[in-house]
């Protein structure tokens, strides 16, 4: 981001609105604790309307009519050529997401809010937010950070409840190969491997084909 011109660092709001550039649509984002949160913000306008150029605008304490934000360059909301055009027509390809699907999620490393410490669960688990050697951050999972609590872990693992799963799935993976093992063992010490015994069958009712009907049981492993 370039720096915040002079002129602007009179007009910087406590709060931050996001406008969309193709038709004025302008909504909230949070509050600005210091000109330096600027990056930051502007980084959730972008990604909270990410099939669209956006710019971010602030209102000042105690102001409620977006209308009355202005630009981070000084312009006034009011002034720009788009000032509530969404209020009166509908701009083609101008929405925050494609009119066809969904726009792909901003990478959890390219997010400016999070701040170290932070929880993101991922799609089989929990990871938390370290500094990297680097520079930055990187997400670890919550069983190998360094640092947290085992306090801290169990409440995580309270919500996202990873190591029961994981456990149940590797119960029904060995139980499925235990009794894969004692199959092939009863099969090769038969005598010529011998076929089992046929289907039980059954009377047919209300005039069905007479066919062998499939005796099962429940499996024993609960996932």
């Amino acid at each position: 981001m370039a720096a915040v011109p002079a002129a602007a660092r009179t007009v910087l709001g406590a709060r931050t609105v996001c406008v969309r550039s193709c038709d004025g649509y302008v909504f909230p984002l949070g509050r600005l604790g210091a000109r330096s949160d600027l990056p930051v913000h502007e980084a959730a306008c972008a990604a909270a309307c990410p099939n669209t150029p956006t710019r971010l605008f602030t209102l000042g304490a105690g102001e409620t009519e977006f209308d009355r934000a202005v630009g981070l360059d000084g312009q006034p909301y009011r002034s720009l050529a788009v000032a509530n055009l969404y209020r009166t027509k509908r701009v083609e390809q101008c929405s925050c997401q494609p009119e066809q699907g969904v726009a792909a999620p901003l990478s959890i490393l390219q997010d400016m809010t999070v701040r170290a410490g932070d929880v993101v669960a991922t799609e089989a688990s929990a990871a938390v937010v370290v500094p990297a050697r680097a520079g930055g951050f990187t997400v670890v999972d919550f069983r190998e950070a360094r640092g947290l609590s085992r306090r801290a872990r169990r409440d995580i693992d309270a919500k996202v409840d990873v190591v029961r799963r994981e456990a149940d799935a590797r119960a029904l993976r060995q139980g499925v190969r235990r009794a894969d093992r004692a199959l092939r063992v009863r099969v090769a010490a038969s005598d010529g491997f011998e076929p089992g015994p046929l289907p039980i069958d059954v009377e047919p009712r209300f005039g069905a084909v007479r066919a062998p009907t499939r005796v099962v049981m429940a499996s024993p492993f609960v996932y």
